[in-house]
C-alpha cells in the first residue's frame, strides 16, 4: 500500500484515495470511488462519529501537546501557514497539488504531488514533523504510482509520460546536490513496496523485481500473472489477482502460492504487517477492515462509511473517513471486533492518505485554499 509505505523492513501500506486526481490514477487504486462518494453524501455516517478530543498532536515519542504550526504560526522552519490551517497541520502542499501516496521516517514526512487539475505539475516532496518548510526532492515528468521509504533513500515508481521517466527512482532522503537515479528500468513500473533488506517492485506486466536496496546484483524476477497491487512482510509476499481480486501469498524462496481471501466484486485495499495481512474491501453496510487470523481464517475488525485510507502498526488499525463535509481520523484494536471506534481527529476538511510513526498519525486534508499534511497524536 502504498503508496504507500511504513517503515522499512517492518510493513507495507496499500490504501485508497478519493481525490481530484482520480482520472489520473490507475484503477486499483481508485476502486473506493464508489463507496466513498457514497458515504460522504451520507448523514448515516454520523451515528458513528463520537466525541472527538479538541485537536491532540504530540511529538514523536511524547504524548505531550506540541505547540501547533497552524492557524498563522510557523514552524521552526519555515513560512507561516494560512490563517484558517487545520488543527495539527505543519505543512501545505504547494500549488494547490493533492497528496497520492504518503510516508514518514524519523525526521520527516514524504510524499507524492499531482496537479488539482490537469496533467502538469508532479513532485517528490517532504517536509520536517516539526516544521513548515517543503523540500521538493524531485519534480516528475510523468504521475507517479508508488512511493516506498529505506533508511537512506525515497524510492518511487513512474508508469507512465515520457519513455525516459519511466521507471522505478531513488534520490537521497534529504536536499542534495545528486540528481535522482534510475534504480530499475521498466516501461511499465507499478506497485513498489520495501520489506526484509529489499525492494519489491511490480510492473503491469504481471512480473515483480525483488532487488537489494543497495542494487548490489541483477536481483530475483517473479512471474505473478495479471495482479494488481503486492505487498511483503516476514517471510511472505502478498498480492491481489486481476481475475478474482483474491489475495494470494506465497514464502519468499518457492513456488507454492495459495489464496488467502476473496473473490471479491472490487480489488481490496490490503497491507502486510508484522506477518499478518489486513484488507478493506465492500460489504453491505460500508467498507470492512478484516485481519488475518493466526488459524489462516479472516476476522472483520470494523466497518466504515466514508472510508478512504488506512494503516497498522503496533496493535492499531487506524483509517481516515469523509462524512458529508467532516474528515475524521480513527482508530480500533487490530486484533478484535471493535464495535466503538477511538476518535483522534475530526474538522470540516476531506481527508485522503495516512501513515504512522511510533507516536503520531500523518494525514492529508484538503481545503478550499490547499491540501494540507496534518498530525495528529496516536
Amino acid at each position: 500500500m502504498s503508496t504507500y509505505s511504513a517503515p522499512s523492513g517492518r510493513s507495507s501500506f496499500a490504501s485508497a484515495g478519493v481525490s481530484a486526481h482520480l482520472r489520473r490514477m490507475p484503477m486499483w487504486r481508485t476502486w473506493l470511488l464508489p463507496f466513498a462518494a457514497l458515504a460522504i453524501g451520507s448523514a448515516a455516517c454520523g451515528s458513528i462519529l463520537g466525541d472527538f478530543p479538541d485537536g491532540r498532536v504530540s511529538d514523536n515519542g511524547s504524548d505531550a501537546a506540541v505547540p501547533p504550526t497552524a492557524d498563522g504560526a510557523s514552524g521552526p522552519d519555515g513560512p507561516p501557514l494560512p490563517a484558517g490551517a487545520p488543527r495539527g497541520a505543519i505543512c501545505l502542499v504547494p500549488n494547490g497539488g493533492v497528496v497520492l501516496d504518503m510516508a514518514v521516517d524519523a525526521t520527516a514526512v514524504f510524499w507524492l504531488r499531482g496537479p488539482p487539475s490537469g496533467t502538469e505539475g508532479y513532485a517528490v516532496e517532504s517536509c520536517p514533523k516539526r516544521g513548515t518548510k517543503i523540500q521538493t526532492i524531485a519534480t516528475l515528468q510523468g504521475p507517479p504510482e508508488s512511493l516506498a521509504l529505506s533508511d537512506k533513500h525515497v524510492f518511487w515508481s513512474v508508469g507512465e509520460g515520457p519513455a525516459s521517466a519511466r521507471g522505478v527512482w531513488r534520490s537521497d532522503k534529504r536536499a542534495s546536490s545528486t540528481p535522482p537515479t534510475l534504480f530499475f528500468d521498466a516501461s511499465d513500473p507499478g506497485p513498489i513496496t520495501i520489506a526484509n533488506g529489499a525492494i519489491y517492485a511490480g510492473t503491469h506486466g504481471g512480473r515483480v523485481l525483488i532487488q537489494a536496496l543497495e542494487g548490489v546484483g541483477s536481483g530475483l524476477w517473479i512471474n505473478l500473472g495479471n495482479f494488481k497491487s503486492i505487498a511483503a512482510s516476514g517471510e511472505n509476499l502478498y498480492w491481489s489477482r486481476g481475475e478474482t481480486s483474491e489475495v494470494w501469498t506465497k514464502p519468499h524462496g518457492t513456488a507454492q502460492s495459495s489464496a488467502i481471501t476473496g473473490p471479491f466484486s472490487l480489488p481490496p485495499s490490503f497491507l502486510a504487517y508484522d506477518g499478518r495481512l489486513y484488507w478493506a474491501a465492500p460489504s453491505p453496510t460500508g467498507i470492512t477492515i478484516h485481519a488475518q487470523g493466526g488459524d489462516g481464517g479472516a476476522t472483520a475488525i470494523v466497518t466504515q462509511l466514508g472510508f478512504v485510507s488506512f494503516a497498522v502498526r503496533s496493535g492499531g488499525i487506524y483509517w481516515t473517513a469523509n462524512d458529508d463535509a467532516t474528515g475524521s481520523v480513527r482508530k480500533c484494536a487490530a486484533d478484535a471486533p471493535c464495535a466503538n471506534p477511538e476518535p483522534l481527529w475530526r474538522e470540516n476538511v476531506e481527508v485522503s492518505r495516512i501513515a504512522l510513526d511510533d507516536a503520531s498519525v500523518f494525514f492529508a486534508a484538503k481545503r478550499n485554499e490547499g491540501t494540507y499534511i496534518v498530525r495528529a497524536a496516536r
